[in-house]
């Protein structure tokens, strides 16, 4: 059996591939490409037990591409090409493969000879002559193979050859061809870091715009495109030169509409907005409460997938935490939004990624999470019910966060090993603490302990102490 993601529904060539087999051209993390997979749902598997969740089984084992199959992306002859791109793209997609060993394969595909100039060369090609899938097959295959592997990621943004060729699909392919080549961006700029080499790319930057003024499917792409890649200082400022950007996305903002794929898209409009505007002097980018609720369930998903092993999504996306962790830092900023973010639910969410890490392990998600915590804490209610949730977590109910999540009871435990091991920055945004995210960490700790000190004292007494008064 076919399985479709959430709120998507294949066109009259996808429903064929999946009578035939196949899926389409669909990233699956970072992105929202449309899938329909030849795979079935676990048979311990039900909607109610696990909403979001879509455990799968392969139906064929996957044999690794090889220097030939490379090759072949290159030849005369179309279906040839066709099946080599669709043996790649099959081999690093984490719904068609181990989830445990998607990673490696990945990165051994991204290892083999020249196999992004001839990903390159079939979708040039194939945009001159389009008369099978096979440019499809190359833009899904760059983004699954690029997908949060360094190595990869680099390899793909410094090349221009490659990237010009995205955009040129993006301008002449089919309605099918552009969603992938802007999905195959989204998913390169997944991991959060800055891309400037793609911010700067104006044809491809160009490209893009434009496909935000299409409808549906493609203008999703088009539009977390940007919310991946203006995640970065130098990004940032690439896209700002073009004022076209951010014209477009707010013009998103206006459109009216319902369901998973409509709250996503604002959600993914107004975190590009965040991305770029939230630094501005003199400038306060406003979201409306609608939107940062989404965003915190994209958020929830992100989180829910590493601790499951199983993609969960929203809006046909398989949300990663950094590129959600980064706009929600930027909206923080603002004293406006400030509530907004703790009523929709973000501190549960901020505690859960810091009880969640590990020493020796990576600190950039740990640092936007400390740095954000420590903006919402300018606001004296936020401080407030930031105290209670990290210091007396058994207090808490399900009932008192948006998304009926508790906070982790370890959070502040967490806490104290990051103010004693210093772990080092990845970011260098501590500038105010030296660099020093243990210092960060204790700052954050000390306002916490001033608000808990402050509710004691603001208090009634209790009965029979204090008040004097009375006797008889």
């Amino acid at each position: 059996m076919a399985w479709v993601t959430a709120g998507e529904h294949p066109s009259k060539m996808m429903q064929q591939m999946a009578r035939q087999g196949s899926f389409n051209g669909d990233l699956p993390e970072g992105s929202t490409f449309l899938r329909t997979v030849s795979w079935a749902p676990s048979p311990q598997w039900s909607p109610e037990m696990h909403p979001g969740i879509v455990p799968m089984m392969p139906l064929l084992s996957i044999n690794a591409p090889t220097p030939e199959q490379v090759s072949s992306l290159l030849s005369d002859i179309d279906e040839v090409a066709e099946e080599a791109a669709k043996a790649i793209a099959d081999y690093c997609d984490v719904f068609r493969v181990d989830p445990t060993m998607i990673q490696e394969h990945r990165f051994e595909v991204g290892r083999l000879e020249h196999i992004w100039d001839n990903l390159a060369g079939l979708m040039q090609k194939s945009a001159k002559q389009p008369r099978t899938n096979s440019a499809l097959w190359a833009a899904t295959a760059v983004g699954l193979v690029a997908f949060r592997i360094p190595e990869n990621i680099k390899a793909v943004s410094t090349n221009k050859t490659l990237l010009l060729a995205l955009a040129k699909l993006m301008r002449v392919g089919t309605m099918d061809e552009k969603s992938a080549a802007a999905g195959a961006i989204c998913n390169v700029c997944a991991d959060g870091t800055d891309q400037v080499e793609i911010a700067r790319t104006q044809p491809l930057i160009d490209a893009l715009v434009e496909l935000c003024k299409m409808d549906g499917d493609v203008r999703l792409r088009a539009v977390g495109s940007f919310t991946n890649v203006s995640c970065g200082d130098a990004s940032r400022e690439a896209l700002l030169q073009n004022s076209n950007v951010c014209e477009v996305l707010e013009s998103i903002l206006t459109i009216r509409g319902s369901g998973d794929a409509h709250e996503v898209l604002l959600a993914r409009a107004t975190m590009s907005l965040a991305n770029l505007t939230g630094r501005n002097e003199g400038f306060t980018f406003v979201a409306d409460f609608d939107v940062i609720k989404t965003i915190i369930l994209c958020l929830d998903c992100a989180i829910e997938s590493l601790l499951s092993d199983e993609p969960k999504t929203h809006g046909g996306v398989v949300w990663t935490i950094s590129i959600v962790l980064y706009p929600i830092y930027q909206l923080s900023i603002a004293d406006t939004n400030k509530l907004s973010l703790v009523e929709a639910g973000c501190i549960v969410q901020l505690l859960r990624i810091l009880a969640r890490w590990r020493v020796g392990t990576g600190t950039r998600e740990l640092e936007w999470t400390l740095l954000t915590l420590l903006q919402l804490c300018f606001d004296d209610d936020c401080r407030g019910t930031l105290a209670v949730n990290l210091r007396c977590p058994e207090e808490v109910k399900a009932c008192d966060d948006a998304l009926g999540k508790l906070p982790p009871p370890d959070a502040l435990a967490a806490l104290d090993t990051i103010i004693t091991i210093d772990p080092p920055s990845e970011l260098e945004r501590t500038r105010d603490t030296g660099g020093s995210l243990g210092l960060l960490a204790a700052i954050l700790k000390e306002q916490v302990d001033d608000q808990a000190k402050r509710t004691v004292s603001d208090a009634p007494p209790s009965d029979g102490q204090g008040g004097g008064g009375g006797g008889g």
